[in-house]
């Protein structure tokens, strides 16, 4: 029984009939209904449903393993286990915090439209602008173009000097101010009224200069969203706040300094808290207290580290974290949200899912790989065992095809390549590697390079080829530019295309993992069956409701 029908089963089990659904098998005390087999068969997957007068049969045995399963896993005791405990409560206080702070504040927050057209205004996002820029390679020069745009030069006279294919940002598209864009072209670009130029704007050692062309209202609803947001982050803070002022006074809150300075003591000292000095209360509140041991523990769960300087980064945690965290939950454990129905069948879900792979573990736990098991799967499944199929390649990206063969001159006369890729390539991934990176076979942004390098040898260089390539892949994108053909040049470092499997002392230990994955699945199939077998006198299946229920199916 694999994985996603385990799940799938903990869902369905908290979807039961009601009187006149009719149970169709028990395990013990535990009843299975003919609705928890129709809830479970109508969320699966087309594709591994199967005839339904087979398939109930085989859906009811998948609930039965399920509940064997507890059944065992409580007898030995694993759902008492002080980690999976800890686990379990964690995750239950953390449901239960979040829809306390949901009913308490985030659903209290009301925003109006007067609020949202003021904050639209505020943000300038009550327009669009249309713009185009012209780029360069210098201060000096990008400046002499704006005194010359200011003194009347039309700017589509500069075109040509762009380092970019287009002057027209985002191919003319209306532009609304929004975080994609960087801090430093919201601040000198999208204020400015229509026909107005920018200051020069650095970005990556390149200069833009940038004119709205036109300008265009925005209707409220296009930006809805994002303006709600941005209110929703200036009121919920102080909401927060005041809610943990209210409860640190209603549950009577105290801090403990000296266990306190006990804990940050211990921690200078590099050691681990003994049981003793885990029970430590720091805190205390009306019916209620918070220990050193959780509070290290919440620590290393938030992989927060206390160690570099104790004192500072305990008190940093407590006032950013611990102290509201135990007040808020102080708060919710007033509240009757954990009883609430949902909220148990959750955390019933989730005890008995987590519960199922303690057991699952402890099950196979025994199971061994020798070298002899992996290295024979080795010689008898080669294609496992096989790189990638990809190239690793050396390249120079530029702008035109006449740097690209000028380029290309340089290399053939003997130049470095490496060196020439430090100084000239554009492609983020071979900067700082001499151009060196690899392209695996399945990455369809490389496309071009690949059919390139298809009728070529190792060492040839090849070039110059026309490819596309993203802002985000190259060094000195204009974040708004749309110019995204380039020109490379390359020569194969290595390829592993068509290669054999590696050797089998470099992939002994993925052979191993292989091996013991076989040997799991093997091994917890037949502790299913010795399930089955040992508890056969607590399982009943009443097999007519269950033809009933297949052919209802059928129909």
């Amino acid at each position: 029984m694999g994985k996603f029908y385990l799940l799938g089963i903990l869902f369905a089990l908290g979807c039961g009939g009601g009187d006149e659904d009719p149970v169709l098998a028990k395990i013990g005390d535990v009843e299975i209904t003919a609705a928890q087999l129709r809830g479970y068969a109508a969320r699966l997957p087309e594709k591994l449903k199967g005839d339904m007068s087979g398939a109930y049969r085989t859906y009811l045995q998948d609930f039965i393993d399920k509940e064997l399963l507890l059944k065992e896993a409580r007898r030995r005791g694993l759902d008492q286990g002080k980690t999976l405990r800890r686990k379990l409560a964690r995750e239950q206080q953390e449901h239960v915090l979040n829809v306390y702070l949901k009913r308490e504040v985030y659903g209290k927050v009301a925003v109006t439209d007067e609020e949202l057209r003021a904050q639209q205004q505020a943000t300038g996002r009550d327009r669009a602008v249309q713009v185009r820029r012209v780029v360069v390679a210098t201060r000096g020069e990008a400046e002499e173009i704006v005194q010359q745009l200011r003194a009347g030069a039309d700017f589509d006279d500069f075109a040509g000097r762009t380092l970019l294919e287009s002057t027209m940002l985002q191919g003319g598209k209306f532009l609304i101010k929004d975080n994609m864009y960087p801090p430093v072209l919201q601040k000198a670009v999208f204020p400015l009224a229509a026909g107005e130029v920018s200051e020069p704007v650095e970005f990556n050692d390149q200069y833009g200069v940038y004119q709205v062309v036109e300008d265009s209202p925005v209707e409220l609803e296009s930006v809805l969203d994002l303006l709600t947001e941005e209110l929703y982050k200036k009121k919920v803070p102080p909401m927060l706040e005041a809610l943990v002022a209210r409860l640190r006074s209603e549950t009577e809150f105290s801090a403990d300094d000296a266990a306190i300075s006990r804990l940050v003591e211990r921690l200078e000292g590099g050691r681990t808290l003994t049981e003793a000095e885990r029970d430590d209360a720091l805190y205390r509140y009306r019916g209620g207290r918070f220990t050193a041991g959780e509070f290290v523990d919440y620590a290393a769960d938030s992989k927060v580290n206390l160690g570099s300087d104790p004192a500072e980064r305990v008190s940093w945690f407590a006032t950013k974290a611990i102290v509201p965290r135990i007040l808020l939950l102080a708060g919710a454990g007033a509240t009757d949200i954990a009883n609430e129905a949902e909220i148990a069948s959750r955390s019933k879900q989730r005890e008995e899912s987590r519960l199922l792979v303690e057991m699952r573990r402890a099950a196979v736990a025994d199971v061994l790989v020798e070298e002899g098991e992996a290295r024979q799967f080795y010689e008898q499944h080669p294609r496992f065992f096989r790189p990638l199929e990809a190239l690793t390649v050396q390249e120079i990206l530029v702008r035109s095809a006449e740097e690209a063969a000028a380029l290309m001159e340089r290399v053939a006369r003997g130049e470095d390549m490496g060196e020439l890729a430090e100084a000239h390539t554009l492609r983020l991934q071979g900067k700082g590697q001499q151009g060196v990176f690899h392209v695996h076979v399945f990455e369809t942004r490389h496309r071009e390079l690949l059919e390139a390098a298809q009728a070529s040898r190792a060492g040839e260089l090849v070039g110059p080829v026309e490819v596309e390539a993203t802002p985000e892949e190259i060094v000195d994108a204009d974040p708004l530019g749309t110019g995204n053909r380039f020109y490379s040049l390359f020569k194969i470092v290595e390829s592993t295309i068509g290669a054999g499997p590696e050797p089998f002392a470099k992939v002994e230990r993925r052979a191993r993992a292989l091996v013991r994955k076989v040997k799991k699945d093997r091994a917890f199939h037949q502790f299913l069956l010795d399930l089955r077998y040992r508890y056969t006198s607590e399982i009943e299946i009443y097999d007519e409701r269950l033809e009933d229920l297949a052919a209802e199916g059928q129909v």
